[in-house]
Parts: structure tokens; sequence; C-alpha cells
């Protein structure tokens, strides 16, 4: 069996091919309105307390098709301030797996790496659609990730400390 392992690192923007006929452009105006809402979803602050993981330890149960061979083997190595970031993108994600019922999804790692979101997967028997439509929405949430504090939620910004490049908004900063 082939295995094709997604480590979305570089933040492309790849766009479908829009197709003309009546019944393709509604599903068009579909996957736009719920692409749309995913966006927005994203984009909304949720400031969380630092310590609080609850939710974190929560999205294996929620997302039971994602985690399948739960725990990770390095666990969720986030903040609690992508809590919002990572259950968003995990339900995106559900949903678009929801069309494709005989498509397997295995999450390998999520974690932060140079400020920035990383999310390591791999999807198999999934049609090529689907399959684009989840490396965009991985792509999304990475790029909200760099102005998204890591462990407040709050806007952020790109820092360095102790030699780390981490996105935190100047409350956290400040206590470093």
């Amino acid at each position: 069996m082939n295995k094709k392992s997604n480590s979305i690192d570089a933040q492309q923007n790849p766009r479908p091919n829009h197709e003309t006929g009546d019944r393709q452009a509604s599903q068009m105006v579909e996957r736009d309105a719920t692409w749309d809402a995913f966006v927005r979803a994203l984009a909304e602050p949720h400031i969380v307390d630092s310590a609080d993981r609850s939710g974190l330890d929560a999205l294996p149960i929620r997302y039971p098709r994602l985690f399948m061979n739960e725990p990770l083997p390095w666990g969720l190595q986030i903040g609690a301030g992508w809590t919002h970031l990572v259950t968003v993108l995990c339900a995106r994600i559900d949903a678009l797996l929801r069309q494709a019922p005989s498509a397997r999804f295995h999450l390998h790692q999520v974690k932060e790496k140079f400020g920035g979101l990383r999310f390591y997967y791999e999807t198999h028997g999934a049609p090529e659609n689907i399959k684009q439509a989840i490396r965009k929405a991985v792509e999304q949430a990475i790029l909200v990730s760099h102005e998204c504090c890591e462990r407040c939620g709050a806007m952020g910004a790109k820092r360095y400390s102790s030699g780390y490049l981490v996105t935190l908004c100047p409350r956290c900063a400040s206590t470093l």
C-alpha cells in the first residue's frame, strides 16, 4: 500500500478549479459557504486559561475518527491557546470525511514549530477533492496560528523567547 504522509509547513493556498453547470455550481456555493463559516470560526478569538488543557484532552473523544490511534505518540504538543484552532480544524476535517465514509484518516502529530501550528497526518482512500479540502483547511489553521497566542488564544505576534520563535500576546510575553 502506498502511503502519502502530509506535512503542512508551507503557506500554500490551492484553489479548486471551478467547473460550470447548475449542479456543480450549486455544490461550489455550498462548499464556499461552509468554507466561509470555517474561516470565520477560526478567526473568532477564544481566550482561555493557559493551564487549562481540558479542551485539548477532549478532542480524541469528540473526534474518534481523527484520533484512531489515540493517544498520539507525542500527544498534542501545543499550548492551550490553540485549543480553539485545533477544535475547529478537527470539526472541519470530520465533516469532510463524512462525505467519504470509506476514507481513513491518521493523525500523527500536532505541535508548535517556529511559532506556528504543525498538523501531521495521512489520508487513505479519500477522493482527491476531499484530500485537497483537508489540506486547505490545515493550511488555513496554520495561517491563523501565526497571529494567535499559543498560551491564551488572544491576538499574538511572533517573538523570540529563550532562543525559540513563539507566537504570544503582549500579556503572555510579559510573563516570560
